[in-house]
């Protein structure tokens, strides 16, 4: 064994990058989950992200609608 300790601080490093390698590669894949969360759910749910395409009504068709649906209310 060396006196000044050099190759105990090597084998520390190795065994530390050996520890903390698989929090730096789990870090970046779950930010990246996070990030494009509402992206992936747009493409894995598309059923449940967006509501079926339909005719869309005026403002004054709207409120002939709800006069017809509730006759009599003010």
């Amino acid at each position: 064994m060396a006196a000044n300790g050099y190759p105990t601080a090597w084998r520390w490093h190795f065994h530390a990058g050996l520890f903390t390698a698989p929090f730096l590669l789990i870090l970046p894949v779950t930010g990246a989950i996070y990030l494009f969360n509402d992206e992936l759910n747009d493409w894995i749910y598309p059923q449940r992200r967006f509501a079926p395409g339909g005719t869309t009504m005026e403002a004054a068709g709207n409120l002939v609608a709800a006069v017809a649906a509730r006759s009599g209310a003010r």
